[in-house]
Formats: structure tokens, C-alpha cells, sequence
């Protein structure tokens, strides 16, 4: 017959586990990092001030920013929930410069509809 060989148990440690601190921060600074760089300009065409005068306007915005976030990146800096926003992607052309072939930048943009009686001031002159 086998015999069995019986092996000491272990002990367990038990591990101390440390609080965590955390520096306290501005709960205003963690949402303008958290919209910065969604929005990156209003687009001034002929054609936005045109939009203009039916409470849409036209900005131009990053490229992996979706509709959720770019409402949310409305209302953060202008104080306006808008009703919609329209997402079009412009790709960029080839263009020719000399002997060379170039292409210019991918555009992505937004229309915003915003509710009646509120509005934007993008133009400073206007």
C-alpha cells in the first residue's frame, strides 16, 4: 500500500489594504476637458449666415465626435439645448500642386437647430 505523504499547510497573509486619496477638483474643469476639442470653430459662409436666420448654425467638429456629444458641447459652452443636430462628412479632394499631387484635409460639421427665440452671437460685427 502507498503511503501519503501529508505537506505542511501555508499561511495566509493577510494583505493591508491602503485608503486611496484623492486630491479634490473642480467638477467645472473636469467637464470643459471633457468637451475640449469637440467643437473647434463656427463655420462663417454665405451660407451659414442664411442658416442663420432659421435658428440653424453650422460648426465644424472633430472627427470622431458623435451627436450626443456635440449637444452636449453646445449646451456646455453657449447654455442652449438644441432640438437637433445634423452631422455631414465632407471628404477631402486631390488637388494638384505643380508636378506634385496633394489632398486637402477631411471636414466633418455640424448644423445645429436650435428652439425658437434663442440664438448664437457668432458674428462680432453683425
Amino acid at each position: 500500500m502507498a503511503t501519503l505523504d501529508k505537506k505542511p499547510k501555508k499561511t495566509v497573509k493577510a494583505k493591508v489594504v491602503k485608503p486611496v486619496v484623492e486630491k479634490a477638483e473642480n467638477v467645472s474643469d473636469k467637464k470643459e476637458i471633457k468637451h475640449f476639442g469637440i467643437l473647434i470653430k463656427p463655420m462663417i459662409t454665405e451660407k451659414a449666415a442664411h442658416l442663420s436666420q432659421l435658428n440653424k448654425y453650422e460648426f465644424e467638429v472633430s472627427g470622431k465626435a458623435n451627436k450626443i456629444q456635440i449637444t452636449q458641447a453646445i449646451f456646455e459652452r453657449y447654455h442652449i439645448k438644441p432640438i437637433k443636430v445634423n452631422v455631414i462628412n465632407k471628404m477631402g479632394r486631390l488637388v494638384r500642386f505643380g508636378r506634385t499631387m496633394g489632398k486637402k484635409s477631411d471636414l466633418r460639421k455640424a448644423i445645429v437647430t436650435l428652439p425658437k427665440g434663442k440664438s448664437i452671437q457668432i458674428y462680432e460685427g453683425v
